[in-house]
C-alpha cells in the first residue's frame, strides 16, 4: 500500500529483491495453511485474505491521512535493515503492523513419553 500511496516503489522493489526467498516461503506457507484449514475452498479463502489485507491497509492509509506516508519511510528502513525472517517478524511486532488474519496459536506438542516396560505378573 505504501508503495502505491506514497511513491515508495523503489523501496518496495528493493525490499522484495532482498527478501525474495523469505517472501516466497511465507506465501507458500500461507497457501498450505489455507488448504489445510479450508480444504477445497483454500485457494478462494487465500485470495479473499489477500484482498482483505490490501483493503485493510488501504483503510489504514485513509484513516492516517498525511501521517501514513511519514510513518512508512521508517518502516521500510527498519524492514530493509532486518536480516532474515526472525528480524522481519520483530519489526512487524515492534512497529505494530496490522494483521488482517487472526488465527489461534497452536498449542505446543505434548512431550513424548518413553514407552513403559511391562513387568511380568507374579
Amino acid at each position: 500500500m505504501a508503495a502505491l500511496a506514497c511513491g515508495q516503489h523503489d523501496n518496495y522493489n528493493a525490499f522484495v529483491r532482498k527478501n525474495q526467498a523469505e517472501l516466497g516461503t511465507a506465501f507458500r506457507t500461507l497457501g498450505t495453511y489455507f488448504r489445510r484449514t479450508e480444504g477445497a475452498q483454500g485457494q478462494r479463502q487465500l485470495d479473499q485474505y489477500i484482498t482483505e489485507l490490501a483493503n485493510s491497509q488501504s483503510r489504514i492509509s485513509i484513516d492516517r491521512g498525511s501521517f501514513f506516508c511519514n510513518e512508512q519511510g521508517p518502516l521500510f528502513q527498519a524492514a530493509m535493515a532486518a536480516n532474515g525472517p526472525n528480524e522481519l517478524a520483530q519489526v512487524s511486532v515492534t512497529r505494530q503492523v496490522h494483521q488482517a488474519l487472526s488465527a489461534p496459536v497452536c498449542p505446543a506438542p505434548a512431550p513424548r513419553q518413553a514407552p513403559q516396560r511391562s513387568t511380568p505378573a507374579r
